[in-house]
């Protein structure tokens, strides 16, 4: 070997190094979401009560929807952009904003017809136009290179809301729409912070002169990705509803308490998510997506395993008396969780790919398969049916979505 092939050898492993040291990073930062939501489970759990956290998952719920929606798809519609060398992120923002603000009053609207409180509703839903812009500014750094930043924002939104839930809980004013003001204001400011200032500085985006035709172009472009989110959010936020119209209001609150841990996986995915889109942006995109994806499998699956058998442990430590209906819940809900991450994968993959059609595909798929589900069983077996009924549905999407970006990886080679 030459002193010069050794040199290159040093530095390839230093690199390598330093590329594993910073996933442990993101790992870890993206890991902040998660435990948050294991630290303030028994705070909502106790101070809320069955009922009241009934109604705070339900209002979460439909807010998830609103956001999703209203992005109107422009997040995912500049990051393919990106990934061709276009782009305008202007007007993808413009585009966002006004659907933001536009399913942000459906929401209020939805909520108080499912006999919410208006305070509670607007407490969940004036935020929404602020999250959402958050998705794109999210799509800007990860165009960019910049996968640690998301990592940061997920950490300190969970941070925040640690510290906002606990003080509402020691200064004896925790209810439903306090909770819901911490838990929306903590993730509008952490994006603001970390995010939103990564876009406002020169030539962290591409903006161009728009035009009536342009915005025009975005929305129809982001049309298809608006159904995707439209099914996407009956796929993953469908459950809920379908105890609340289906069971009785203490299998709302006990189903609430143990989604709240189950969902909060794609907190994690959004580690993976970066990594599988940065991956596609590479030279040999069907190497670094097979490395991901074992990545994946060794630290998610064998958590689903622990998760479902410690299940009756961590119902009795997190939520307590009252709860303790929650247990079979969870059991099915852990392999669920695992079935999400892949899902939620999956969609970022097929998204950076561009595959429009398939993404709708996909998304039908798993909604199809969870309403249909939810119907047959929920009526039968309440909180456990639709549990089932969401491991189904994650499944079937996840299956479908990883067989479409197979077949595009293999038609570009």
């Amino acid at each position: 070997m030459t002193d010069i092939e050794g040199r290159h050898r040093t530095v390839a492993v230093r690199t390598s190094w330093r590329d594993k040291w910073r996933r442990v990073q993101e790992l870890g930062l993206y890991g902040a979401g998660p435990l948050a939501i294991f630290i303030t489970a028994p705070v909502l759990a106790q101070g809320l009560g069955p009922d009241a956290r009934g109604d705070f998952g339900v209002a979460q719920a439909v807010v998830s929807f609103a956001a999703a929606v209203g992005a109107c798809g422009q997040a995912e519609v500049y990051l393919a952009d990106r990934r061709e060398g276009s782009g305008n992120y202007r007007a993808a923002a413009r585009v966002a904003l006004l659907g933001a603000v536009v399913t942000s009053l459906l929401a209020v609207a939805v909520m108080l017809a499912l006999r919410l409180d208006f305070a509670l509703s607007l407490a969940a839903a004036v935020l929404v136009p602020v999250i959402t812009q958050s998705q794109l500014w999210r799509s800007a750094a990860v165009s960019l290179g910049r996968i640690a930043l998301p990592a940061y924002s997920s950490a300190m939104a969970a941070a925040l809301r640690v510290l906002a839930l606990s003080a509402l809980w020691w200064a004896a004013v925790l209810n439903a729409t306090s909770a819901m003001a911490a838990v929306q204001m903590t993730t509008a400011l952490a994006g603001a912070i970390v995010l939103g200032r990564m876009v406002r500085r020169p030539g962290s985006v591409v903006s161009v002169p728009s035009s009536r035709g342009q915005y025009q172009v975005l929305l129809r472009r982001g049309a298809p990705l608006l159904l995707f989110s439209v099914l996407t959010s009956i796929t993953l936020r469908s459950d809920i509803l379908a105890v609340q119209m289906f069971a009785s209001s203490e299998q709302v609150g006990v189903y609430a308490a143990a989604s709240s841990l189950s969902i909060s996986v794609l907190a994690i995915s959004g580690a993976f998510k970066s990594r599988v889109q940065a991956a596609l942006f590479g030279d040999d995109a069907r190497a670094g997506l097979r490395l991901e994806m074992r990545i994946i499998a060794f630290l998610v699956v064998p958590a689903g395993v622990l998760a479902s058998v410690g299940s009756p442990w961590i119902v009795q430590i997190l939520f307590g008396p009252g709860y303790g209906d929650a247990v079979s819940v969870l059991r099915i809900l852990s392999f669920a969780a695992v079935a999400l991450v892949f899902l939620d994968v999956a969609h970022a993959a097929v998204v950076v790919l561009g595959l429009r059609r398939q993404l709708i595909g996909v998304a039908a798929v798993g909604a199809g398969v969870s309403v249909v589900a939810l119907v047959a069983l929920v009526p039968a077996f309440g909180a456990d049916g639709a549990a089932l009924a969401s491991l189904l549905g994650y499944s079937a999407g996840a299956v479908t979505g990883w067989l479409c970006v197979r077949k595009a990886l293999a038609d570009d080679r």
